[in-house]
């Protein structure tokens, strides 16, 4: 019998694919800006080993004054989401950024409310998810060579960790 498991993808410009198996917490990632040929092998690899329940996609719109090569990166990725669920022949859904930072606890402190740290909150909130991200899947490999946080994993974990817990997988 196959093992139950959902993905949870994180749609930015560089976005990431998470694979994960709630039963063992084992964790697969591919970045959404992969090769379309290894993306197809990888959903097939996927589709012939796991019972994918779901594909949990962030719902999240263009950023204004961001560059035109990110936003077509960004529909590109939305659309390798929707290509991967019809492959796979699994349901789609989608969730705030919002809802899923709420769920796994993230709390933004009052002092980086306001205007005036819009440009601060969007770090502290990525910080955030990759230490609550570690904290639950301490095997998670969700930084650099030289420690820095590699793009768009810690949140595509978090979606998928979201996406089990609240279709009752864990």
């Amino acid at each position: 019998m196959k093992r139950v498991a959902v993905v949870g993808v994180d749609p930015g410009a560089k976005g990431a694919f998470c694979l994960l198996i709630p039963e063992t917490k084992q964790i697969m990632f591919r970045n959404t800006t992969d090769n379309g040929r290894e993306l197809l092998d990888w959903f097939n690899q996927i589709d012939a080993e796991f019972n994918l329940m779901v594909c949990m996609v962030e719902e999240v719109g263009f950023i204004r004054g961001s560059a035109g090569k990110s936003t077509i990166n960004f529909g590109r990725s939305i659309e390798r989401a929707n290509i991967f669920a019809e492959i796979a022949e699994v349901s789609k859904d989608s969730v705030r950024p919002k809802a899923w930072q709420k769920f796994i606890g993230v709390v933004v402190p009052q002092n980086l409310a306001g205007e005036a740290n819009a440009k601060k909150r969007p770090l502290f909130i990525k910080k955030e998810v990759a230490r609550i991200a570690k904290e639950l899947y301490p095997k998670a490999d969700l930084f650099g060579p030289k420690g820095g946080l590699l793009d768009g994993r810690s949140d595509a974990l978090m979606i998928a960790h979201y996406a089990a817990r609240t279709i009752n997988l864990q």
